[in-house]
C-alpha cells in the first residue's frame, strides 16, 4: 500500500513537471488526495503510516 501511494505521489508530481505546473500547487493539493485515501475502504492504519511516510520523504527532498 505505501509503494501505491508513493508510486501515485511519484506520476502527479511528474505529470505537473512535464506540462509546466508548478510543485507547490502539487503540494497544496496533496492533503486533498490524502482525504481521499483515508476515506477509501482501505485499512485506515495502513494509510496513516503510509502519508506519514510520504510526508517524511517530502521533508527530505527540500
Amino acid at each position: 500500500m505505501l509503494k501505491d501511494l508513493q508510486y501515485h505521489l511519484h506520476l502527479v508530481r511528474r505529470r505537473a513537471w512535464k506540462h509546466r505546473i508548478a510543485l507547490h500547487h502539487i503540494d497544496k493539493a496533496i492533503p486533498e488526495m490524502e482525504k481521499e485515501y483515508l476515506h477509501s475502504s482501505v485499512r485506515s492504519t495502513e494509510i496513516i503510516v503510509a502519508i506519514h511516510d510520504m510526508k517524511m520523504l517530502r521533508i527530505q527532498e527540500f
